[in-house]
């Protein structure tokens, strides 16, 4: 995946804020070419990438983004990064 750092950062407090802030760098693994490793489900890493990219796009603003229309089997994936990635308020929708 390609993503701006801004789009990792943009939930502050989060794992991917925390870990992309610029202190952490030196000890993301990375693969051979320098590209950054991070050993997440693709397919539900796809999805928190693009509903960060939503957010990013209506402004950041507290309001959570419309819910993502998620396949009923990457549900429990997805939101299980969501919670480990400390993304839960920023992009879950209250039940």
């Amino acid at each position: 995946f390609a993503t701006r750092r801004s789009t990792l950062c943009m939930c502050e407090g989060s794992y991917l804020a925390n870990m992309f802030s610029g202190r952490w760098e030196a000890s993301i693994e990375r693969d051979s070419v320098g590209r950054y490793f991070l050993d997440f489900d693709p397919a539900s890493f796809r999805l928190v990438l693009r509903a960060l990219r939503e957010r990013r796009l209506e402004g950041g603003s507290g309001a959570r983004p419309p819910p993502l229309a998620l396949p009923a089997e990457r549900e429990e994936h997805f939101q299980n990064l969501v919670e480990y990635l400390g993304l839960s308020e920023h992009l879950l929708n209250p039940e």
